[in-house]
């Protein structure tokens, strides 16, 4: 197995923030199967699924828990479970971790954007309420149109 660079971009500090993330990984240069999970130390778990599978895994996505629950991720996808949280990658799980991949983008962005606004002054609280609410607000509608209960 090779050894994981030091998890140090701006999106996988926000990930690592959270207290818990769901996570989609897959073998290494392989199509399939792909393992939905969740976990609070990632970068822990991905050597772990190393050691057990004996080989290097892909990270494909990683998001805070409170983009979609690793029970919602698992009821939406059950049709093509292989076994466990293994499943094969059937496109309607493809475009789930695509939106997963935009989502993890955008965490780490809005961290910088909580950050910024978090150094202004005091005087300006009002940015930030209206900063989460605007990602909350994104969120939302993307769980109405993948049919995830709001």
């Amino acid at each position: 197995m090779t050894d994981r660079p030091p998890m140090n971009s701006g999106r996988q500090r926000a990930i690592l923030a959270c207290s818990h993330s769901l996570y989609a990984v897959r073998p290494q240069g392989m199509a399939g199967p792909i393992k939905l999970g969740r976990t609070k130390r990632l970068s822990s778990r991905l050597r772990q699924l190393e050691s057990e599978i004996g080989r290097d895994v892909e990270l494909l996505a990683a998001v805070p828990e409170w983009w979609c629950t690793e029970s919602d991720a698992m009821k939406l996808f059950a049709a093509h479970r292989i076994w466990s949280e293994w499943f094969t990658p059937h496109p309607e799980l493809l475009a789930f971790i695509e939106a997963m991949a935009r989502a993890q983008a955008r965490c780490a962005s809005m961290e910088g954007a909580l950050r910024r606004i978090l150094d202004l002054k005091a005087s300006r609280p009002l940015a930030l309420i209206a900063e989460v609410e605007r990602e909350l607000g994104r969120r939302a509608r993307w769980r109405r149109r993948m049919g995830i209960d709001v």
